[in-house]
């Protein structure tokens, strides 16, 4: 699999549009996502994924409100549904890939005065992590 034939399943823009940002990702305002067409990684899968999972819920899933002191549900509602798109694929991403945004999103609950304790999926996710 390349990270084009990953890009055509899920309708990400890999070039030929004009914008220039390809390489590390963009989200257009219409909540089109821009990948570079480069060598197939799990890393460069997961980035892929993350910008995908961003648009979504930025532009198309009226659930959530996108204010800054949910980043850390974010973090985490992103990097879930990232895995979710790879094993739909058939490809399993390594905990590890996700152990800064995990650190991070712990960090932001704390800050937010959130305890992850009472958020079961979020809190094991967290300390995976650890």
């Amino acid at each position: 699999m390349t990270i084009h034939e990953a890009a055509t399943i899920y309708g990400i823009c890999t070039g030929g549009c004009g914008l220039p940002d390809h390489w590390r990702g963009v989200i257009d305002p219409f909540g089109v996502v821009h990948y570079a067409n480069r060598r197939f990684t799990r890393r460069a899968l997961r980035n892929m994924l993350l910008l995908l999972a961003k648009a979504r819920r930025e532009h198309s899933d009226p659930r959530f409100l996108n204010i800054p002191e949910y980043d850390w549900y974010y973090l985490w509602w992103d990097n879930v549904m990232a895995y979710e798109l790879a094993m739909d694929m058939g490809v399993r991403l390594p905990a590890r890939l996700s152990r800064l945004d995990r650190l991070r999103c712990r960090q932001q609950a704390r800050r937010a005065g959130i305890p992850l304790s009472t958020r079961s999926a979020i809190y094991k996710w967290v300390h995976d992590a650890i």
